[in-house]
């Protein structure tokens, strides 16, 4: 069975919060699909600024089994909190690139979150997580469906270049 996604970001834009990401999983038929795992890897975490600067504004720094790919991939000067995941890691040909590094070093990870569908609408809530940018990776399924290939990065919070939003 072919599946789509959709995958949201939700959160206000104080450092201090926390936020969720929701996915949704279907079949290309519009059919739920409930029982599959997600996990969510912080690859990125949102800091914030200690130098008397603003206080609500942060730099993004690699969590440590992302280092070495984000170091020798993504250019994180001059980032603060208001950028998308693709305007962090630039074109779609570069996160292309980029993700299947970032799914080989998800394997030394320990800083995964997975989540599930406690209910069969297909809807998938990961528990709060610290502002940053994650990695997500459907990591289980149920019989008869292949696991997706298509994993990504959200950002928390999402940002769409005029406001915070839960759009992701």
């Amino acid at each position: 069975f072919a599946v789509c996604f959709t995958a949201s970001a939700a959160v206000g834009i104080k450092m201090d919060e926390t936020g969720t990401i929701t996915l949704e999983k279907k079949t290309l038929n519009g059919t739920p699909v409930p029982d599959a795992t997600f996990t969510a890897y912080q690859v990125l975490a949102l800091t914030k600024n200690t130098d008397g600067s603003n206080t609500d504004e942060g730099t993004y720094v690699a969590t440590q089994a992302f280092a070495d790919v984000i170091n020798a991939n993504v250019d994180l000067t001059d980032t603060g909190y208001l950028q998308s995941a693709g305007a962090l890691f630039g074109s779609t040909e570069e996160i292309e690139a980029i993700i299947p590094k970032l799914l080989a070093a998800s394997k030394n990870a320990t800083n995964g979150v997975s989540f599930t569908d406690d209910t069969t609408d297909g809807i998938y809530a990961s528990p709060e997580l610290s502002l940053g940018v994650y990695l997500v990776v459907e990591t289980e399924v149920p019989d008869h469906y292949n696991i997706s290939t298509s994993s990504f990065l959200v950002a928390i919070p999402e940002w769409n270049g005029n406001a915070a939003n839960g759009e992701g």
